[in-house]
């Protein structure tokens, strides 16, 4: 039987390492997460919401009853004005 050896990658030039290093070296100027220069406001992120079993069919029931508007939407049309009040009692508090 024959054994082969492992084949050896390529090893990238030295200036994409030197790239890739100083891409994490680098400091983010932006003072808040939600303004680096990284953030798409095209990008959708997901994020499970647990809630109890007489709250999700309340809001089933309203997603039905108002065809044009998904669970998801009814959640995130209520939940944007929220963060952003909360976030600015914050961020005037100075924290």
């Amino acid at each position: 039987m024959r054994s082969n050896k492992p084949r050896s990658q390529p090893q990238p030039p030295e200036e994409n390492i030197q790239s890739f290093i100083a891409g994490a070296e680098r400091q983010e100027s932006s003072a808040y997460p939600w303004q680096s220069p990284n953030v798409r406001p095209d990008v959708t992120k997901v994020f499970n919401l647990r809630l109890p079993e007489d709250v999700y069919l309340k809001l089933k029931y309203l997603s039905d009853k108002q065809r044009r508007r998904s669970m998801q939407t009814i959640c995130q049309d209520a939940i944007e004005p929220y963060i952003e009040q909360e976030l600015k009692k914050l961020l005037d508090s100075g924290v």
